[in-house]
């Protein structure tokens, strides 16, 4: 299990916050699904909070360039207003801002602004972003309002940090900073573009190198974190949508990472608020990986997302009766059972949700009468792939003529998992499938060629995960030997 990140934990407390503005559907249960630890937090924040105490602000006051008698860099005034609102609590800030007098609270924004425009000092950076994010935390629509001067709210200090910044709590700090205010003001054409390209690339960038390895990846903490935040936006769920988000995060979902695992669900949960994501998240395999979540008995506040998502989606008018039948395939009631049985729970919203999703499946299965081959072709359109009674030789032979139905329609889904699926057991499993018809068709080698499986499978001879390779092999040694049955693996 791997370590939670020092500075990371608030994005579950933070996404949520209490700062208005929720859009239907997240309130008021978004604060109480986050429950990541914050101990680790309140340890990081306060050694910044602590060095930044100690800054002679008083230095960069004399440091800075005049006009008109006014300080371009940083004024008496701008440090006051830090020394005021700084020194508080963000719970306390508040009760401070609503006392102070009018206006007080947007100098004390545009000084910190001020601050991450004019100085470069990763000290002040990460003491000035810490404020910010501290500020915008607690209702968020009227902060957010304070960072808006002459109509325009203030990105570019947080762009410019975000894509040129080497130290890794500015980044984050400045990801989640722009979050907050894009999640409120999305119709910041050009700023929410470049924030959601720059998340989408460390998405991509971390699927690329497998679930296994993506909590290596060094920016993907900070995208995850902003996103958390900016999907409590329904324009930002659309637009995360429509640049094919949902799938990434699917890809990520096996990390070995249990922070971020949770995150990623989290991420796929707000989602499954949304209902034009329903069906993506059917297709793209989202619903086979929180049943996988459920069955390999997570810890509770990732349980907590995948039912959660699961009952949005199975709940669905439309689209709940093929969810369910992605699930009930999975032979997900006793893990259900299991874990109303065995495992103590205490919270209720999750016990809720699990009872409705075992209610689903003990319906659905009552009635099911679900043949082997229309189980797989169910597993195909759920969009990842598990070793089971469908991956078997004897599967193979029996079924084997009806992959020719719809001009090979399920090889032709299997070309598509092979080649836009980044999870590992998914691949394994679909060169082992593509072998078998390879050996079993009296055509197969011939059909697999025509329509691009065996190329497909001899890119993945070079995959970097092990089992990957190892399948793509054997399929390729499927597809080069006529009398299989005589080769010894």
């Amino acid at each position: 299990m791997a370590a939670e990140r020092p500075w990371d934990n608030k994005a579950a407390a933070g996404a949520a916050g209490s700062g208005g503005g929720t859009p239907s559907g997240l309130a008021p249960r978004l604060e109480r699904r986050m429950s990541a630890s914050l101990a680790d937090e309140i340890v990081e924040r306060e050694d910044v909070v602590e060095a930044g105490r100690r800054i002679d602000w008083g230095r960069y006051v004399r440091a800075g360039e005049t006009k008109d008698g006014v300080n371009l860099f940083l004024t008496g005034e701008d440090v006051d207003a830090i020394r005021t609102f700084g020194d508080e609590e963000p719970e306390a800030l508040t009760e401070l801002i609503a006392t102070s007098d009018e206006g007080a609270g947007a100098r004390y924004a545009q000084a910190l602004v001020k601050v991450v425009t004019n100085i470069a000092d990763p000290l002040v950076l990460r003491f000035a972003l810490t404020l910010i994010e501290d500020l915008l935390e607690y209702k968020t629509p009227e902060r957010a309002a304070l960072f808006v001067v002459g109509g325009a709210l203030q990105t570019a200090p947080f762009l410019r940090l975000l894509s040129t910044s080497t130290d890794a709590y500015v980044a984050y700090k400045a990801a989640r900073s722009l979050a907050y205010l894009l999640s409120i003001h999305p119709e910041e054409g050009v700023a929410t573009a470049t924030l959601l390209a720059w998340v989408l690339r460390q998405l991509k960038a971390a699927a690329s190198h497998g679930a296994e390895r993506s909590s290596a990846w060094p920016s993907l903490t900070s995208a995850i974190a902003s996103l958390m935040i900016l999907l409590r936006c329904e324009v930002m769920r659309d637009m995360f949508l429509r640049e094919h988000g949902v799938e990434l995060l699917v890809a990520l979902v096996a990390t070995p990472d249990t922070q971020l695992c949770y995150e990623v669900a989290f991420c796929l949960w707000c989602m499954s608020q949304f209902e034009p994501a329903r069906p993506v998240l059917i297709s793209s395999g989202a619903v086979k990986a929180f049943t996988r979540l459920v069955r390999s008995g997570q810890r509770e506040k990732i349980l907590r997302m995948a039912f959660a998502a699961l009952a949005n989606i199975i709940g669905d008018d439309e689209f709940g009766g093929p969810a369910l039948h992605i699930v009930s395939a999975t032979k997900l009631l006793p893990s259900l059972q299991q874990l109303q049985e065995e495992r103590k729970i205490n919270d209720a919203e999750l016990k809720e949700d699990a009872a409705f999703v075992k209610a689903k499946v003990e319906e659905a299965g009552s009635t099911a009468t679900e043949t082997g081959l229309a189980e797989y072709i169910r597993e195909l359109d759920g969009g990842l792939l598990e070793w089971g009674a469908c991956h078997t030789t004897a599967f193979w032979k029996e079924n084997v003529r009806a992959m020719e139905a719809h001009d090979f329609g399920p090889l032709r889904r299997l070309l598509t998992l092979l080649d836009s699926s980044d999870d590992t057991m998914t691949l394994a499993v679909a060169c082992f499938d593509v072998g078998e018809f390879a050996r079993h068709h009296s055509h197969g080698r011939s059909v697999l060629a025509r329509l691009g499986l065996k190329d497909r499978v001899m890119e993945l001879i070079e995959s970097e995960n092990l089992e990957v390779r190892k399948q793509a092999l054997l399929c390729c040694s499927k597809l080069m030997v006529s009398h299989w049955q005589f080769v010894k693996s």
